[in-house]
This record gives structure tokens, sequence and C-alpha cells, in this order.
């Protein structure tokens, strides 16, 4: 896991990429969707959810406005968010933990040399993995140092790798757990809340 302040600072960038890409959601909605966001009027925010590990990224709207998209018309308060996207933060053993909840082996991991990413090497077993061996949060509970080959990325023998994008939908015939979804409440920021972002931001753009 990343220090706290060094997983802020990616994700809320002095130079403002993180927010560019952020804000370009609503770029690619207007062109490819039709719909009609001003994308002055929202702001990039991007917080650690500690209980989740894992970053969140919103746009926040900077006053009370409405959307039309595909013939309805949406209603957004000064702060309320849309969100926007979820990067998930695992220890070596947490991820090998839910691969093998997936259904696969890791085989082998390697880490740079300052232990902030990591890449892994995971085996499809040939009959499809039962019930879990091992939960998330048995992972969070202790497990050991990660096992990581640092600094050197190996050599993995051609054909016998999965791609980590591609190890949920990749299952060989397996079938896939389902997954159920539920609907995120509204949320709108107080004012303290929005203070907090104001000041940020004016911080990052006086470079302080």
């Amino acid at each position: 896991m990343k220090p706290l302040a060094l997983l802020y600072a990616a994700y809320n960038d002095a130079a403002g990429v993180t927010a560019q890409f952020n804000l370009n959601l609503l770029v690619r909605a207007n062109r490819e969707l039709g719909a009609d966001f001003d994308v002055d009027a929202f702001d990039h925010y991007a917080f650690y959810q500690p209980e989740q590990q894992r970053i969140e990224m919103h746009l926040l709207s900077r006053r009370a406005q409405s959307v039309q998209l595909h013939g309805r018309q949406y209603a957004f308060e000064a702060g309320e968010n849309l969100h926007t996207e979820r990067s998930y933060k695992y220890t070596v053993a947490q991820f090998q933990a839910l691969a093998r909840r997936a259904g696969f082996d890791p085989a082998q991991a390697w880490c740079d040399v300052d232990q902030r990413f990591s890449l892994h090497w995971l085996v499809l077993p040939p009959a499809c993995a039962g019930p879990a061996r091992q939960s998330l949060g048995e992972a969070r509970s202790g497990l050991g140092s990660p096992s990581c080959a640092r600094g050197e990325i190996g050599r993995v023998p051609a054909g016998s790798a999965i791609p980590v994008a591609d190890w949920r939908t990749r299952r060989r015939g397996c079938a896939a757990r389902p997954q159920q979804l539920t609907a995120s409440p509204r949320r709108v920021l107080n004012e303290s809340d929005l203070e907090r972002h104001r000041a940020g931001r004016e911080r990052r753009h006086r470079g302080g």
C-alpha cells in the first residue's frame, strides 16, 4: 500500500492531469451521447476511502444546474457529485487472495524497487476452483509480508499468463458468480466539505 499522501498527490496532481482525465468523461458524454454538460460547471474531487481501501473520484457540481441526456433532464444541486471512478488498493497478499477467490492460482508477483507497483502472473488451474479458499477479509487480517521479486520483471512463458485486466471475464467455461449491483445514494457535500475542497484547489493553483 502506498502512503496516503502519495496517493492523494497522484490523484490531485498540481498539473491538473487527473482532473482533465476525470472531466473528459463529460466531454465524451456530450460528444458521444448527446448530453449537454457544462464542463466548466464541475470540479474534480478525489479522496481515499479507508474502509474500502480505494480512491474515489467524483465530479462536483459547482452550482445548481440541469443536464439533458437522452431526452431526460437531470437536476444537480450545488455540491452534488457524480461518482466516476473507484481505484482499489491492495497489498500483494491481498490481491493474491482476491485472485484465489476468482479461481486463479497466483504463480509469481514482481514489484518495483520502491514497492509501489506490482505485476501478477495468475494461472487458471485445469478445473475451476470451488468455494473461496481464502477471503479478502482474512487476507486483510494479517498475512505475512508481500512475496515479491523486487526491481525485476520476469519473463513469463508464452501461453501461460492470464492478463490481469481480463481475469474476471476469462473463466474458460467456469460459471461466473453473479454480482449484486446496488444503486449509490445521491450524495450532496455539506459546506465544510466544499470549503476543504476549495482550499485544496487554491493551494494547488498557487503551487503550495
